[in-house]
């Protein structure tokens, strides 16, 4: 139980105030085209409130940058539609859902 009780306090210092969050920037896509200084970054966060948002760019000073530039994982554009996939076999489940066989059209 001591050993139980140490491991705790060890991960509760090392989690304390969340002073080992590491933030993603992404520096802006028309600002290295151009070679603009100072460069416009934006936080991974940042760009994942937009998408939900409901928006398909930022801005970076008055110039619209599309977010799929920035961040084409948080857009998903290069995933497949659903309707283009017809499912068969079931090949497994766990804790993220359940995993079928499927063939893209």
């Amino acid at each position: 139980i001591k050993l139980v009780h140490a491991i705790d306090d060890l991960i509760d210092c090392f989690h304390a105030g969340d002073k080992h969050q590491v933030d993603r920037i992404i520096t802006c896509s028309h600002c290295l085209e151009t070679g603009r200084i100072p460069q416009t970054t934006f936080t991974y966060e940042e760009l994942t409130l937009a998408f939900i948002g409901g928006k398909k760019h930022v801005t970076c000073g008055v110039i619209h940058v599309p977010l799929v530039d920035l961040a084409p994982d948080i857009v998903m554009k290069h995933l497949a539609i659903l309707s283009d996939v017809v499912l068969s076999d079931k090949l497994g489940e766990g804790g993220f859902g359940i995993v079928y066989k499927g063939t893209w059209k």
